[in-house]
């Protein structure tokens, strides 16, 4: 099981938010669609922690991201609401799905986690 996971790299997720001066609507189904396809493209970058601390290639990495960023929006849809105020709901509900994703995916991945230090923080 993953204890640290680079949580504040997940604050980006919020990619699907509007600046803060500009306010906006989005219905939970726009939302979640825009996720479903900018959050395994975030996590698959080269830099990325899902990248470089798994023996996986890009096509994998937005495989298994894909499907746990799937499972993790089924699990938090009766706490999303309808209309997502953008973007302070966008950064929330982002972040707790990319949390959830990056949970699964270290998780379903744990047997090519790299040993290296930097994949495996002490503390």
């Amino acid at each position: 099981m993953m204890k640290h996971f680079p949580f504040a790299v997940l604050l980006s997720l919020a990619l699907c938010a509007a600046p803060p001066s500009a306010r906006a609507q989005v219905s939970v189904e726009v939302w979640s669609a825009d996720m479903m396809v900018q959050l395994p493209g975030f996590f698959c970058q080269p830099d990325q922690y899902f990248m470089q601390c798994f023996d996986v290639d890009e096509a994998e990495c937005r495989t298994v991201s894909a499907q746990e960023a799937q499972r993790c929006a089924e699990d938090l849809a009766d706490q999303l609401p309808d209309v997502l105020n953008m973007p302070e709901d966008g950064r929330q509900w982002g972040t707790e799905l990319g949390r959830c994703a990056g949970i699964g995916y270290d998780r379903v991945l744990a047997d090519r986690k790299s040993d290296a230090p930097r994949c495996n923080p002490r503390g």
